[in-house]
């Protein structure tokens, strides 16, 4: 009987002699009549999310802490089945297969020369050569730049959806021709029913699908579609989210905050309520993209350039600190946390209505208004604010980035009533 493969996480040293714990790949081992094969499963890891004996827990190797866990896992799974199937054959028909053989029938499987020669014959084949092509640097943009981590990150998740999908239908792989109408219901159903999912998230894996069978058209790899798209449906929901006032703004700069972290959150906070700049622009904020009573920064997210103008009520906070910028050495979670524990201690407590989508349906639950702020509160708060004291879209569209006026007017929080009155001040201004 064939003894079954085991998988161990690759033990390395940087140059100083400490064990490497990011990226660590993850080996094989199986037992064969002639010897042992070592055998790269070209996956990688950080060692915490290995589990070393998830054999004796009889858990799967990759922890659920670890990015795309549920792929890998299934990955590993599969590679392992073929390693027993192959051993197995060995063994009944008493071949003679060298390590380097059998190494070469697991490639044929699961590092397959058809990637290499760029023809994978299902979707699932073609969303992985999609993906490793713009890691790599090997595709680029239509502007010949290379793809936004975002990008690929947004691919990466569709992979994971769609081996949990298949997964649950019991399948091995998604071919080109099973993407059709049949296919869009029951994906709708498994995000909806199984995995609860919302319908903006369902709504970006549908757009995410038809972007890749319209590149893998373009590129050749299918012929143009027997049926049309057009039924694959991203359905639209404006979810509900918070802008808070410049009052509430003044009340957060006012808390008397002891904790040095919590005071640096704050401030990082009201910094981007008044610039508009996101999470991750403000994390790489520098003083030399500050002069002349501007910031000048590329956003990370869209590949452009704003200017924005600094208001006074930022000044305050750049004098607290010697470099202008409160730096904090916390994570995205950690800081959502403070800034809704700073915003709770503001007073910020009164009751909101809000409605969000889980499995497809709307509902309507009621939040304290400090427990539904975070990072990207602050871009909604200026781009609200500034609308409702009367300045030109176009104006903070140039410093929040937004390309079109359509996707601005959804992003800002201004209900008829604030627009009305924004009219009648208009009308009083004009004699009107």
């Amino acid at each position: 009987m064939s003894t079954i493969p085991k998988f161990y996480i690759e033990k390395r040293k940087d140059k100083d002699g400490k064990p490497i714990q990011k990226d660590c790949m993850i080996r094989m081992y199986v037992t064969i009549p002639n010897g042992r094969v070592e055998y790269s499963t070209g996956i990688k890891v950080d060692s915490k999310n290995f589990d070393k004996e998830y054999l004796s827990k009889g858990k799967e190797p990759i922890k659920n802490s670890a990015s795309e866990s549920d792929h890998y896992n299934s990955l590993l799974s599969s590679m392992k089945s073929e390693a027993i199937r192959l051993s197995e054959i060995i063994r009944v028909n008493g071949e003679e297969v060298s390590t380097k053989e059998f190494k070469s029938k697991l490639d044929q499987k699961f590092k397959p020369k058809r990637m290499d020669n760029n023809s994978p014959s299902t979707f699932i084949d073609y969303l992985e050569l999609w993906i490793s092509q713009r890691e790599s640097g090997k595709k680029l943009n239509k502007n010949g730049k290379s793809f936004k981590r975002a990008t690929i990150r947004k691919a990466k998740t569709l992979r994971s959806s769609l081996y949990r999908f298949i997964k649950h239908l019991k399948k091995r792989d998604l071919k080109f021709e099973e993407i059709n109408d049949v296919f869009y219901e029951r994906y709708k159903k498994f995000n909806f029913d199984v995995e609860k999912k919302s319908i903006s998230t369902f709504s970006n894996l549908v757009k995410d699908i038809k972007t890749v069978i319209n590149e893998a058209i373009e590129d050749g790899f299918i012929q143009e579609r027997r049926y049309s798209l057009r039924k694959f449906i991203s359905p639209t929901y404006e979810s509900d989210s918070v802008a808070l006032t410049l009052d509430q703004l003044e009340l957060i700069h006012q808390v008397h905050l002891e904790d040095e972290s919590l005071d640096k959150a704050r401030d990082f906070f009201l910094i981007g309520c008044y610039t508009a700049l996101r999470y991750s622009d403000l994390m790489n904020l520098t003083d030399a993209k500050v002069s002349n009573g501007y910031i000048r920064v590329k956003q990370i997210k869209t590949d452009g350039f704003v200017t924005i103008p600094i208001s006074k009520r930022v000044e305050p906070i750049f004098e607290k600190y010697p470099n202008k910028f409160p730096k904090i050495d916390f994570g995205l979670h950690a800081y959502n946390t403070k800034v809704r524990k700073v915003a709770k201690l503001a007073g910020l407590d009164k009751f909101v209505q809000i409605r969000r989508s889980n499995g497809g349906h709307v509902i309507v639950e009621e939040k304290r208004l400090f427990e539904l702020i975070s990072s990207h509160t602050a871009r909604r708060t200026y781009a609200t604010n500034m609308f409702k004291l009367g300045l030109p879209t176009s104006l903070i569209m140039a410093v929040t980035g937004h390309k079109t006026e359509s996707s601005f007017l959804l992003y800002i929080k201004a209900t008829n009533e604030d627009k009305a009155r924004m009219m009648m001040e208009m009308m009083k201004k004009l004699d009107l």
